[in-house]
């Protein structure tokens, strides 16, 4: 059936109908309010001046109130900025084009696998099983997901200009190859690692090799991140990493390594925020025994493709787990899984076991329809900000703010007792400084100071150098006028994070209106240091 779709064209419209009819509901989605509203909804006045493509290369992508930004991410900004001035706040063109790419991406990976002389019935079962597989929902189905998808659309065809330039020598090839790598790395810094990748391929690729192609190839590949890191150096200050128990990172690399593998072959434990403490290893030890004895059993292999396909999940799955809380609360998006995923399909390729078998005996027909209703089902996770906040809610135990979240999400659509009721079964574990935070904030708003201050004192109880606190209890000053004591506790806030660029700029606007701007001027300094302008 499918030999027959030799003609492109006939390829990308079965991939076409294939990911409208499975991801058409997600065209009336809404926002989830998890990084869209710091993305789109807060930065409008930003998105909306064109002049700002250039100021995107010059800042990071994300203004976090209580912290230094940490997201070099200018081609995302640049394409935020064509979609807002196009779309505005038409959510369906927004998730209709997250679509698109993802078909695009889709018909790239088969076109990535035929590069590699695999048969075209293999290549296209092999990139249909990517373009409905349920772990990638998060990238397509959520607005910010985005960023991997462009990340792909760039990568692939780098790639692929990149194996015609090694065989043919053609200098257009070469341009296009450099191209699409140099934007790859300005979506995302994660593609510098991707170098690797490169290398095994001209390694593998028969073709003669010099020194002079080898410096053709790399010099500027090592000139653009070389421009990447110097740039990103100047808009972003350089993030140091906490210091973290050894026993933590390794739960991060070792539990992360397990629960992602386990996610690309047995997608059945997805959530909106994945947390480690609650993924399950045994799915992740079952694929490791399988891809091994898929490999070891099959009587012809392809070296090549197992390696390239090994390194291309394993540089680009390590950066998924850097993050600022290692150890058993690490957060695990799975829209990170996009570029793994193929690495992990190039390797099963190389194996004739999946080839004859699973190929040859079309069993991929069973698993693309499997993993089409999972993800049709797990697509109404992101419907809106109800049904995400509520499926993050589940883990509260471990995840306490996304009860908070949902709780601000019922206060600011008016449903102020849901809002309530929510954060005071929050006050009741062991979390409840976010429940009192929140709960203060909606007194605050309601013009009730007095309870939003006891609210706040209580929380300081169980934690006595929570910065958000203290930032809250000085805008209840500041609403009160009290601009002394305002003063005080927004430099409290700044004493127990030297990084809440928005107690920061409050101090710096006080003081300017004291007449100090010296004062005012060294922390304006500061807050550039973190990328921040105002």
């Amino acid at each position: 059936m499918l030999y027959k779709l030799k003609q492109e064209r006939y390829v990308f419209l079965l991939f076409a109908v294939v990911i409208f009819l499975l991801y058409a509901k997600s065209l009336f989605f809404k926002f989830t309010y998890l990084d869209d509203n710091q993305l789109l909804i807060n930065r409008t006045h930003f998105l909306d001046n064109f002049a700002n493509i250039i100021k995107s290369f010059q800042e990071p992508v994300f203004y976090l109130a209580a912290s230094g930004s940490t997201y070099y991410r200018p081609i995302l900004n640049v394409f935020f900025i064509l979609e807002y001035n196009l779309f505005s706040d038409n959510f369906f063109l927004y998730h209709l084009f997250n679509i698109i790419l993802h078909l695009l991406n889709t018909f790239l990976v088969y076109k990535f696998f035929t590069k590699f002389k695999v048969k075209n019935t293999t290549s296209i079962a092999s990139a249909l099983i990517f373009g409905v597989h349920p772990v990638l929902t998060q990238a397509v189905g959520w607005i910010p997901g985005i960023n991997d998808l462009l990340l792909a659309l760039f990568l692939l065809p780098s790639i692929i200009y990149f194996i015609d330039y090694l065989e043919n020598g053609s200098n257009k090839n070469l341009f296009f190859y450099i191209l699409f790598f140099s934007l790859s790395i300005f979506t995302k810094e994660s593609a510098i690692l991707l170098i690797f990748v490169y290398a095994l391929i001209f390694f593998f690729v028969k073709n003669k090799r010099s020194i002079k192609k080898f410096l053709i190839i790399f010099l500027p590949q090592l000139l653009t991140i070389g421009a990447f890191l110097y740039l990103r150096f100047r808009a972003v200050q350089l993030d140091v990493p906490g210091s973290y128990a050894m026993n933590s990172i390794l739960t991060s690399f070792v539990g992360g390594f397990l629960v992602n593998i386990g996610k690309i072959l047995f997608p059945v434990n997805l959530f909106v925020i994945p947390i480690l403490y609650e993924s399950n290893y045994l799915y992740g030890i079952a694929s490791i025994v399988i891809i091994l004895l898929v490999i070891l059993i099959s009587k012809y292999k392809n070296a090549r493709l197992i390696i390239i396909g090994a390194t291309l999940f394993v540089v680009s799955f390590l950066p998924t787990l850097i993050n600022p809380t290692p150890g058993d609360k690490l957060v695990m998006f799975e829209h990170r899984l996009y570029i793994p995923l193929i690495g992990v399909l190039l390797v099963l390729i190389g194996t004739s076991v999946y080839t004859k078998y699973f190929i040859g005996k079309k069993l991929y027909i069973l698993v693309i329809i499997v993993f089409s209703v999972l993800t049709f089902v797990h697509l109404d996770d992101f419907q809106n900000q109800y049904t995400f906040w509520r499926k993050a809610a589940a883990i509260v135990d471990i995840f306490p703010v996304a009860k908070a979240n949902l709780a601000y999400v019922y206060y600011r659509d008016g449903k102020v007792d849901d809002a309530k009721r929510l954060l005071t079964e929050l006050a009741e574990t062991e979390h409840r400084d976010y429940a009192y935070d929140n709960l203060g904030m909606i007194a605050t708003y309601e013009g009730d100071f007095d309870k939003a201050m006891d609210y706040f004192k209580k929380s300081l109880k169980f934690n006595p150098l929570n910065s958000t606190t203290y930032l809250f209890m000085a805008y209840v000053y500041k609403y009160k006028n009290d601009i002394p004591n305002a003063k005080n506790y927004f430099l409290y806030a700044v004493y127990t994070d030297n990084d809440n660029i928005e107690a920061m700029m409050n101090l710096a606007s006080i003081y300017l209106d004291e007449g100090n701007t010296q004062r005012a001027q060294l922390i304006y300094d500061e807050v550039k240091k973190h990328g921040v302008e105002y």
